[in-house]
């Protein structure tokens, strides 16, 4: 019991020898331990894919904000030969970071078990 409730796993392969109650409830503590590790397993992979979410997005936005950067340090020598050109470079990079934010809000309103249930069919 004492392991049991330091986040162990709960093992009745003693509960031959005890009485029929409390063979009982031993069942019970261990479907319950197994119920419990596997809850903490779920848990781990939704941090790492949070954490692997994070990575990407941060990975996305910086491409965009890279040529934002680019573009808007060369403004001027680029307005001499091409304000057009420079224009529509500007508002491409400016529409791939709105896809990337309006996909993170997207996934944002995926409820956790609608997407554990996708990732598992």
């Amino acid at each position: 019991m004492r392991r049991f409730g330091d986040g162990g796993r709960f093992d009745a392969g003693f509960g031959a020898t005890l009485p029929t109650e409390l063979r009982a409830l031993a069942s019970r503590l261990e479907a319950i331990s197994t119920r419990l590790a596997e809850s903490r397993t779920g848990e781990e992979q939704l941090k790492e894919s949070r954490r692997v979410l994070v990575s990407w997005v941060s990975d996305d936005l910086r491409s965009p904000l890279a040529a934002l950067c680019a573009l808007t340090e060369t403004r001027d020598d680029v307005l001499d030969h091409d304000p057009d050109g420079y224009h529509r470079q500007v508002r491409a990079e400016v529409e791939r970071m709105v896809r990337i934010v309006d996909d993170l809000v997207e996934l944002s309103r995926i409820p956790a078990g609608a997407a554990a249930t996708d990732q598992a069919g």
